[in-house]
């Protein structure tokens, strides 16, 4: 009995002291303690002063300009007054995010980012968010806007591999939030949210955009990273659009690789669902597919796919959607030896099928 209250009393002083920092524009990184009455002026001070886990970083009202990475340790959280707390940064280097959270594999992070804008300043900026190898992890009521080449990077694994994590991170989700030209194509789609080495995450209730940008240079959406390998992921009740195919860039509005157990469902896309390598393993199916709404407003003149199923495609089911103004309903595009099975396409409600105004010799 005594170890019992010892162990609980203890559990209660670490929730009664869990603290609250604060930072605002009128704050002092020299003369500062992180009080709300003394707060330090930028987020990279708080990130580096405070590393206890249960502790929270509250970013009061007001635009900061960030000249420093900042490192988000486990367990500390990232809070705001909402879209009027803005974070952006002088940052330019490529492939260099302002908030970087990463460890190794399986760390529990127990941890959020929530009620903040990040603004890529223009698009000078590369990245927002880089989070690798971390579970338990959320992002919420958030406005992500203009990064050059990604809004939110989520890896599984620690490194840049394309390659299942050797443990996947489990408990993370992204709510709530609105993400605008974040991403970039060159020679290949860059994404919003890129998502990879993710077992249960959860997508649901954001508004995710890319048609921001000159013809030939938006990227996707959602995207993979580290080859993909997501395990029982859930994407629904988003709206995702992503601008016309040009003849340059692919219409993808979701590209996902190596999925199990995958499903999509509830969302208003504009754009191709394209899903690469689908297996069901210990799930019930591959991907399953059911209840969205895909496709533009009218048809365009350049040919629109509604879902595209490359490589093997295995136990997939896609039923009770709504496919309108679309070129092609589902596009299959095995390569040699891959086989599809156990396909069931069913109850779909398929509307205004064609290209509008095309020509073909």
């Amino acid at each position: 009995m005594k170890l019992f209250l010892t162990v609980t009393l203890c559990f209660l002083i670490q929730i009664c002291f869990a603290t609250t920092f604060y930072i605002s524009p009128a704050g002092s990184d020299q003369n500062g303690n992180g009080s709300s009455s003394n707060p330090w002026r930028s987020l990279f001070k708080a990130t580096s002063v405070v590393t206890e886990p249960g502790s929270i970083i509250h970013v009061m009202a007001g635009t900061y300009t960030e000249i420093s990475r900042s490192l988000l340790s486990p367990g500390v959280s990232i809070e705001g007054d909402g879209i009027s707390s803005v974070i952006q940064s002088t940052l330019t280097e490529e492939f260099v995010a302002i908030i970087i959270a990463r460890s190794a594999e399986g760390t529990d992070g127990n941890q959020h980012i929530a009620n903040i804008k990040l603004d890529g300043n223009k698009r000078t900026t590369s990245w927002g968010i880089e989070i690798r190898g971390r579970k338990n992890f959320s992002i919420h009521d958030c406005m992500i806007v203009d990064f050059e080449d990604r809004g939110v990077l989520w890896g599984g694994r620690d490194d840049n591999e394309e390659l299942p994590p050797a443990i996947y991170a489990t408990g993370n989700s992204f709510y709530n939030n609105i993400v605008n030209n974040c991403a970039k194509y060159t020679d290949y789609g860059r994404g919003c949210l890129n998502i990879g080495g993710q077992e249960g995450m959860l997508i649901y209730h954001n508004i995710i955009t890319q048609t921001g940008r000159t013809k030939g240079t938006n990227g996707w959406p959602i995207k993979y990273y580290n080859g993909g390998f997501l395990k029982g992921c859930k994407i629904y009740d988003n709206t995702i659009i992503k601008e016309p195919y040009d003849d340059i860039s692919w219409d993808f509005a979701i590209e996902l690789f190596n999925e199990f157990g995958l499903e999509i469902y509830k969302n208003r896309i504009i754009g191709c669902i394209d899903l690469n390598h689908q297996n069901k393993g210990e799930y019930p199916y591959g991907a399953y597919i059911h209840d969205n709404i895909i496709g533009p407003e009218t048809p365009h003149t350049a040919l629109e796919n509604g879902i595209t199923l490359e490589f093997e495609t295995n136990d997939v089911i896609v039923e009770n959607n709504i496919l309108k103004n679309l070129g092609t309903i589902i596009n299959f595009t095995p390569r040699d030896y891959n086989l599809i099975s156990n396909l069931t396409i069913n109850n779909n409600i398929c509307e205004n099928i064609g290209i509008a105004n095309k020509k073909y010799d």
